[in-house]
């Protein structure tokens, strides 16, 4: 990866479905290049880690991820298929990303934002059932924040 100053630590995970590869990305704003020849796997079931100074390139990378800025160069991919080509829930079954923001936010507890990542699961008006709480669970578990969840 050839960015200035950033790291990537992974953990290997199981292998399921739900690989991310970004192949030699390119990303900018305006005319400054910020990110160039950008490469990343990651399996599903990964705890990955970013780390880096600011300014090193840590949210352009994220918000090339989560197609908030479409890299110049190179592709997204996830279970092999390009993200521009793919449907925001299709994304998210597979994956989500919560920015960090400054503005004020409700006081959901911890549990409550992991369970927002079951949405794309059900259907309209649909409330989350006992499943969708265990599986939040598990991956609070899975993460090591369960602790936080109320």
């Amino acid at each position: 990866m050839q960015t200035t100053g950033m790291e990537i630590s992974q953990s290997w995970g199981t292998g399921m479905k739900g690989q991310l590869i970004v192949n030699g990305i390119q990303c900018c704003y305006g005319s400054r290049i910020v990110l160039e020849d950008v490469e990343l796997r990651i399996d599903a079931g990964e705890m990955v880690g970013l780390l880096g100074p600011n300014g090193a390139g840590k949210t352009t990378l994220l918000r090339a991820i989560s197609k908030a800025l479409k890299p110049r160069v190179g592709v997204v991919l996830l279970d092999g298929r390009d993200i521009y080509t793919m449907g925001e829930r299709e994304i998210a079954r597979e994956m989500a990303v919560v920015p960090q923001t400054s503005a004020p936010v409700p006081n959901f507890t911890a549990l409550e934002i992991v369970l927002m990542g079951r949405n794309p699961f059900l259907r309209r008006f649909q409330l989350e059932d006992e499943k969708d709480l265990n599986i939040a669970r598990q991956a609070m578990e899975h993460t090591g924040t369960r602790h936080l969840a109320n």
